[in-house]
């Protein structure tokens, strides 16, 4: 398959001095922050030491680089070799490469920062990986006002301006998108003054307004939140209506890869709206949140990882190894929670199935198309009436 993102890489062969950095360069070393960098030579460059791009990536075996998060089935291998061979990517240098996890705490950070030639630092936030902790630390904003890893990202970027950085961007995808608006959102104000962009490509949004920035049109000239037209992760408790909607490859799910995001000459290419099917799912998400108060989504989502703990696994992969036993075990886990939670838990995925099939629109009805690429009139007015 040829993975529009790639081919960008591959196609683009301008520096950076003859061809200004774009959103499509935002992209790409958001993209590069899924490579565990950390399991190389060099290993955790935290120190601030730089170095060049391909010195980085040396000594890690593919299976390494990309474990078992998405980006190793989705043009990872490709992606990694393009940029390798770029002229206008494999000259930069990479420095601050740090990674935590814990289980205990449920934490699961990656950042890196990346130099281009004018002296702009590009933080790049790493979204979430395969581990079972990875996912309950998403799950968790949908409850907590700050997520371990948020604060670790609100450090970090301050860290960089500190060392001597004036002028920052950020960016992240998926979860990383999200870090990348809340290290921007919450930074001391001097490091706020020095950021200059904000990514956010397909990130879920807040249950809770990280600060007062968050209304602030200083932050908004500063904001690119952007997301695929069938987009459900970057949608999740999403209430603004200046969200670009772009058009990408496959169905739903797929279109969260970023390497399936189409570029033409540096820049996505704009759609009307979300399509259809992807905006009846996220109203029914949205709608199933609003129903449900902050004590009672946190209750459904640790009934949910208990029950995910009792197949003892560390990473979804693991589910391929005596899959029967641990269903098994998960099923018994279900059968023994409280039948309140259990009742609601069960009812979750009923409710949201059926509410996405009644929103979705009669046959015949417009779906996206290309065009000035924010949600139409409609979908901006659905938005704006969730507040």
């Amino acid at each position: 398959m040829k993975y529009p993102l790639v081919s960008y890489v591959l196609e683009n062969t301008a520096t950076f001095a003859q061809d200004p950095f774009n959103e499509a360069d935002s992209l790409v070393l958001s993209t590069l922050s899924y490579c565990y960098l950390e399991r190389g030579a060099l290993g955790d460059l935290s120190s601030g030491a730089r170095v060049p791009l391909p010195l980085a990536l040396c000594g890690i075996p593919y299976p390494d680089l990309f474990g078992n998060i998405f980006l190793g089935t989705t043009g990872g291998p490709e992606f990694v070799g393009a940029v390798l061979q770029s002229p206008r990517f494999a000259p930069l240098q990479i420095s601050n490469v740090v990674s935590r996890f814990s289980e205990a705490d449920q934490l699961q950070f990656a950042a890196m920062t990346v130099h281009l030639p004018d002296q702009t630092a590009y933080v790049a936030f790493r979204g979430t990986d395969s581990s079972v902790a990875g996912w309950k630390e998403d799950f968790n904003l949908s409850f907590m006002r700050e997520i371990p890893s948020q604060k670790l990202a609100r450090e970090y970027v301050e860290t960089v301006a500190a060392s001597g950085a004036q002028r920052i961007v950020t960016g992240g995808h998926s979860k990383g998108g999200n870090l990348s608006e809340y290290a921007a959102l919450t930074c001391n104000d001097e490091t706020f003054r020095r950021i200059a962009q904000v990514y956010n490509f397909d990130g879920p949004a807040f249950a809770f307004a990280p600060s007062e920035r968050m209304n602030d049109l200083d932050y908004a000239a500063k904001l690119h939140k952007i997301v695929p037209g069938s987009s459900i992760f970057g949608m999740i408790m999403e209430g603004r209506s200046s969200i670009r909607v772009v058009k990408a490859q496959g169905v739903m799910l797929q279109q969260h890869a970023a390497t399936r995001w189409v570029v033409e000459d540096g820049a996505f290419v704009d759609l009307d709206g979300l399509s259809p099917e992807a905006e009846a799912f996220d109203r029914a998400l949205y709608n199933w949140t609003e129903l449900n108060d902050p004590l009672h989504r946190e209750e459904l989502v640790e009934a949910l990882f208990n029950t995910i703990n009792a197949t003892e696994i560390d990473e979804w992969a693991d589910l391929a190894t005596d899959p029967l036993t641990r269903i098994g075990n998960a099923l018994k886990a279900v059968s023994d929670l409280p039948p309140d939670v259990r009742n609601a838990l069960l009812n979750l995925g009923t409710y949201l199935a059926r509410e996405s099939l009644g929103n979705l629109p009669k046959p015949g009805s417009s779906g996206n198309s290309g065009g000035s690429g924010s949600l139409t009139s409609g979908q901006s007015d659905r938005l704006a009436s969730r507040f």
